[in-house]
């Protein structure tokens, strides 16, 4: 049995996987950061964070909880399952470099990457900035995606979600021919 990797997309229900599956999921361990500790964290965090010299230098410091935990997970027939949310944006470090750590770690892994619909992936991440005072989402749904669609980004500040634009096309195209958001 390999570990598991769920690469958590923003606003796709990666929280509530963390939060409420994993930890009562019979036959997995949860190596997630919200229930581990902090050295845990830390290992998580270099992952998909640090810079590759760092990295290099650190690799084993970093990389040594994260095996121990999936390899003892293994010997008793369990499933060690890493989720979080950082390993499905590129705002720290490439994605594959990710990877190339990742099997530098567990060997070969399994992948889970859920892929919300992208309409109520879009709405989602309006609500979420419109929370949040976001200053173009205070503007309006359609002034929102305007701004989106021209920097073919969704997000504010440092944390950018990539939005494909044909996804965009979409719901604007929706919106013009469909009920008013």
């Amino acid at each position: 049995m390999r570990p598991l990797v769920h690469i958590g997309m923003a606003k796709a229900a990666s929280t509530f996987i963390q939060l409420e599956v994993l930890p009562d999921l019979p036959g997995v361990v949860n190596l997630g950061k919200h229930h581990v500790p902090d050295n845990m964290k830390r290992a998580i965090m270099a992952v998909t964070r640090r810079i590759s010299i760092s990295w290099r230098d650190q690799a084993e410091t970093f990389a040594t909880p994260l095996r121990e935990a999936a390899s003892g997970a293994m010997q008793q027939g369990l499933r060690p399952v890493l989720s979080d949310e950082d390993l499905s944006v590129s705002k720290f470090i490439d994605p594959e470099t990710m990877a190339r750590r990742l099997h530098s770690i567990f060997g070969d892994y399994d992948v889970l990457f859920i892929v919300r619909e992208p309409f109520s992936w879009l709405t989602s991440h309006y609500l979420f900035r419109l929370q949040h005072q976001n200053p173009v989402a205070v503007l309006g749904f359609e002034e929102w995606l305007d701004y989106h669609f021209q920097s073919q980004r969704i997000g504010c500040n440092r944390t950018l979600v990539w939005a494909d634009r044909r996804n965009i096309r979409r719901v604007l195209r929706w919106k013009s021919n469909g009920p008013a958001l």
